[in-house]
Formats: C-alpha cells, structure tokens, sequence
C-alpha cells in the first residue's frame, strides 16, 4: 500500500477536514497498443465538470503484476460542501501526465468533507475495462462516504446512511 498526500484549500490554514481514498487498481495491463505500468492520481473541486480540460497530477507509481491499493489522503480547508473529481491515470511510463497516451478514469465524490472530520472512501478501479476511458464520471453517493462513528455499511442499496438517506455525519 502507498500513501500520497494532496491538498485543496488556502495554503497555510490548518487543515479542516481530510478525505482518505483507497484506491484498488488492476495489474499491469495492455491498452491502446501499450502496457499501462504506472498509475498516478488528480483531484480538484467544484461544480463544473471539467474532466477533458489538463489536470495536474501526483507523481506516479508503479502498477504491480497483480491487483494493488494505493491510499491518498486529500485535505481541505474551505468550501467543504463541495463535490470532489478524481482522475485516475493509467500510463505507459513513469512520466505519467494527463494526455495523449494515458487512459483515465473519473469520479466524482459527493461531499466527501466535513469540518473537523476525518472520512475515507474506496474508488474501485481494480475491475475496469482497459480499452474504455471514461466519458462520463462514476458517481459515488455521500452514503458511501465513511465517517463520523459510521458503523461499516448494513446493505449496498443505503451505504452508510439509514433508510431515510441521513448520514452519520449530518
């Protein structure tokens, strides 16, 4: 397991509240006309949608000969009610950049932070088609965002959340 850090928010405010995303990835796969050995990671916030603009991503890391986990923590020091985009990258080398060459995958987060709040989420990748890039993000619902004394999830129709859809968080 490999650990990253990255952060959103006013530099220099203590951080507020942290996002853990364990991330399961693929082995080391071929896809268009190459082997994708590295995998690196972009996040951002916000209300547009803007997965086809150039992100800028961690540094990469290498993909295993079997299935892996990588955990990032992301922290946040304001505008907490926001939706957090990730971007997965999938490259044939270690220069590992948002562009031609790389396959991508998105998500977006539904209010992955709360103030003072340590939360985690699983972005699960490690089962993805290797010819299809994303076109769309896979959303991933604030019921299956942990937190705040939640017990581990009772069903996959609620997550988290009771049935009325509260989260422990609220």
């Amino acid at each position: 397991m490999v650990a990253l850090a990255l952060a959103l928010g006013c530099g220099g405010a203590p951080p507020n509240a942290i996002v853990e995303v364990e991330f399961r990835l693929p082995a080391a796969f071929d896809a268009a006309g190459a082997t994708m050995t590295h995998v690196a990671f972009a996040a951002r916030r916000g209300s547009t949608r803007d997965f086809m603009e150039f992100w800028s991503a961690s540094a990469s890391s290498p993909l295993g000969a079997s299935p892996s986990v990588r955990v990032v923590s992301i922290e946040a020091t304001e505008r907490f009610e926001e939706t957090l985009r990730l971007k997965v990258l999938f490259c044939a080398d270690a220069a590992c950049t948002d562009g031609p060459g790389t396959l991508s995958k998105w998500y977006e987060i539904e209010e992955p932070f709360r103030v003072g709040e340590f939360t985690s989420v699983t972005v699960d990748s490690s089962a993805m088609d290797p010819e299809v890039a994303s076109t769309e993000p896979e959303v991933i619902g604030r019921c299956f965002v942990a937190g705040c004394g939640a017990v581990p999830p009772a069903s996959d129709i609620t997550g988290f959340c009771d049935l009325s859809g509260r989260h422990p968080c609220d």
